[in-house]
């Protein structure tokens, strides 16, 4: 039970808006889809729709990173470091335009650095097996893998982990969308409370499809420094909005900008 709680209250810290762990800074693409007229001020369904593009986004795409870095650093896997350097690197590859790569790679070292200082005694290991890589490949800090191998350091159980890294995209959007003007602070707090059945929906959908391929093997696998990348339960990165990317990469050629992505 004190397990339970203490769990429970990492995940509410680490999810409350006042965690400087830099997720507030960027808007997951809504200020340049609001400029590209693709979400339009009063219109609450063009606003839903580009959130559930993201939300969908963000489960295939970045998911499957968050969940393998949890389970090397919740399993006492051997080589942590270079698994955690091949599954950052490979991220770097999967994000391919610039904002979207630049916003990971700056949250992912803001939440590292954070999570240190609020949970040292519990992350003490993994700031020596960062320190001691030897010759292994350097971090790009990703925030993805990071945010995966922290959860799994402080005993966040996955379905926790899950919740809380979706939690985490839709309040940012919605906080982005209240900032800019989109919706007000009520109506984006009914947003929030509307959106937990189609989440839950979706971690659903996506944990029946890691039942239905735990057992599946591939015959060519990732390789990356030499060594194949093995997702947990065989779930590889996919992209399932491409209209997000080209919203994300169309940010910086925005004439004034509230966010950083």
């Amino acid at each position: 039970r004190n397990r339970r709680m203490e769990e429970l209250w990492i995940a509410l810290q680490i999810c409350d808006s006042g965690f400087p762990g830099g997720t507030l800074a960027n808007s997951q693409g809504l200020e340049s889809a609001l400029h590209h007229n693709i979400v339009i001020k009063n219109d609450p369904f063009s606003l839903k729709l580009f959130i559930n593009y993201v939300l969908e986004q963000n489960l295939h795409q970045l998911m499957p990173f968050i969940r393998t870095a949890h389970q090397l650093f919740t399993s006492c896997d051997t080589d942590l470091y270079f698994k955690l350097a091949q599954l950052d690197k490979f991220c770097n590859c999967i994000l391919t335009n610039e904002v979207a790569n630049r916003s990971s790679v700056t949250q992912g070292k803001c939440f590292y650095r954070v999570a240190l200082e609020s949970f040292p005694l519990h992350l003490a290991n993994l700031k020596s097996i960062i320190k001691d890589r030897g010759e292994s490949p350097n971090l790009n800090y990703h925030f993805a893998p990071i945010f995966g191998c922290i959860c799994g350091l402080l005993s966040v159980s996955l379905p926790i982990m899950d919740r809380m890294y979706m939690r985490m995209i839709l309040r940012d959007l919605v906080s982005s969308a209240t900032r800019l003007g989109i919706i007000g602070p009520l109506e984006g707090s009914l947003i929030q409370a509307e959106y937990v059945p189609f989440i839950e929906q979706l971690l659903n959908t996506i944990q029946q499809h890691h039942k239905d391929n735990s057992n599946e093997e591939f015959d060519d696998p990732p390789l990356l420094f030499g060594r194949p990348i093995v997702f947990y339960n065989n779930i590889r990165p996919t992209q399932t909005a491409p209209i997000v990317d080209f919203v994300q990469a169309r940010h910086d050629t925005l004439y004034t900008r509230l966010f950083n992505s």
